[in-house]
């Protein structure tokens, strides 16, 4: 709908319904003065909408607008952004004066705003400015369609909408501020804050690197005897740390990883996880890389060093959606050995489907003879509640024994994993983070791989 009833037609229109209220009133009392209320009445109605069909068929030379957006550079999913509106009126006759207008930004759908109309006080000839907060709710490209804003008739009784093209197209990242947080609290303190336990730091290294005198808090096992008698003094060895390594994240993308908790899906709950991960990982002097599987196009970030990483793993996997395929595991294990020559810690996020337990099993190992593979399957929380709910009649019965049966079954492909000396974590998606972390700092610290 182009037209909507500004103040001045309301007014008169609630005027009217006043006088024919009164000579209702009156009919009985005062008949003659009832008369004229209802005629007067009757005729201001007729004016009133003679007037406002006109008005309303009447056409202004209003002309357009010219619109600038300051858009950040970049949007983070649910977090507030600042958006700048600059209005210049062209150079017509109506804008020779102020107007006082109403306006929408056409923003993505899925985005939050506290002020979806706004209003704008225009200036004649020179440009007017304005600024409101918004919220992107979802990764993933995004689109601003234009401006749509009211402007009122040449007498004033109606509002008419006007829009104007002003398309932007933007990309929204992953939620990552608690990763960037870590650099101004440190790390130790950062990792010790999401639960992750310190672990004590056992070696060295397994490269000579020198030999020098000893220091308070040196390793005694450290001690060259040798050299110490030789120079009557503790001489120690030191150690060159082995930080060479690489992580690869192998990142299901199927239909399984679309499953919800605390609001958000087991795939979002993965990448927040592959992103603590990977910040902790490259500042231990990691190489990172990703390769995602189970949707339209397999994506391969190369393993990288340095927290610039991390912008790559972010740009690789910001605007995928968990698809409606199942999760071929055996295509992608293959397309990651072309990829992946060099011996690297994988780490497969998905979800655990015990029903094909022989054919994970299968692939796993065939990945285990080249890599470390380490195994992080997200389980709902479902079938956890139902187990732990009493049980009233039959339905509440068959209900837990389904929920245990699927837990022994998840836990029978567990054990057949871990028998074959496979790492494996099974773990809510709100846990998935912590696991991570704490299970990569011990295989560090015992210099798996």
């Amino acid at each position: 709908m182009n037209l909507k009833p500004a103040r001045p037609l309301l007014i008169g229109l609630a005027l009217v319904c006043a006088l024919a209220l009164s000579g209702s009133l009156l009919r009985e009392l005062q008949p003659l003065l009832a008369r004229v209320l209802t005629l007067g009445g009757g005729s201001l109605l007729l004016l009133l909408l003679l007037a406002a069909l006109v008005d309303a068929l009447r056409r202004q030379a209003v002309g357009d607008f010219q619109v600038l957006r300051q858009l950040p550079s970049q949007f983070v999913q649910g977090q507030p952004h600042e958006i700048e509106l600059q209005f210049t009126p062209p150079a017509t006759r109506f804008w020779q004066r102020p107007h006082q207008l109403q306006l929408a930004d056409l923003h993505p759908p899925h985005w939050h705003t506290d002020t979806p109309l706004l209003t704008l006080q225009t200036l004649p000839g020179r440009p007017s400015y304005i600024r409101y907060a918004l919220t992107p709710m979802r990764r993933g490209e995004a689109e601003f369609i234009g401006i749509e804003y009211w402007l009122p008739s040449a007498w004033g009784l109606w509002q008419r909408r006007y829009r104007q093209t002003a398309a932007a197209e933007v990309r929204v990242l992953p939620d990552f501020s608690r990763i960037l947080g870590a650099e101004l609290v440190g790390m130790q303190r950062w990792l010790n804050w999401v639960g992750v336990r310190k672990l004590p730091r056992l070696g060295q290294g397994q490269d000579f690197h020198q030999l020098r005198d000893y220091q308070q808090g040196d390793d005694i096992r450290h001690i060259d005897w040798k050299a110490t008698a030789r120079v009557n003094k503790p001489i120690v060895r030191s150690f060159q740390q082995e930080q060479d390594q690489q992580v690869i994240f192998l990142l299901d993308c199927g239909r399984n990883m679309r499953l919800h908790m605390d609001g958000l899906s087991h795939f979002d709950h993965s990448l927040q996880a592959m992103l603590l991960l990977s910040f902790t990982a490259l500042k231990h002097g990691d190489a990172v890389g990703l390769l995602t599987f189970a949707h339209e196009q397999s994506r391969w970030v190369p393993p990288h060093k340095g927290v610039a990483q991390l912008g790559r793993l972010v740009q690789g996997v910001y605007d995928i959606e968990p698809s409606l395929q199942s999760g071929d595991l055996e295509s992608a294990i293959s397309l990651l050995l072309q990829k992946q020559r060099r011996r690297a810690l994988v780490v497969v996020l998905t979800h655990l489907n015990y029903e094909d337990s022989d054919g994970i099993s299968r692939q796993l190992l065939r990945l285990k003879r080249h890599h470390l593979v380490l195994l992080a399957s997200l389980r709902p929380h479902t079938p956890d509640e139902m187990a732990a709910r009493p049980v009233h009649n039959s339905q509440d019965a068959a209900a837990y024994l389904g929920a245990r049966q699927y837990q022994h079954q998840v836990a029978q492909v567990l054990q057949q994993l871990q028998a074959r000396n496979i790492t494996c974590l099974n773990t809510l998606p709100n846990q998935l983070s912590t696991g991570l972390i704490n299970r990569y700092l011990q295989l560090k610290r015992r210099q798996a791989w």
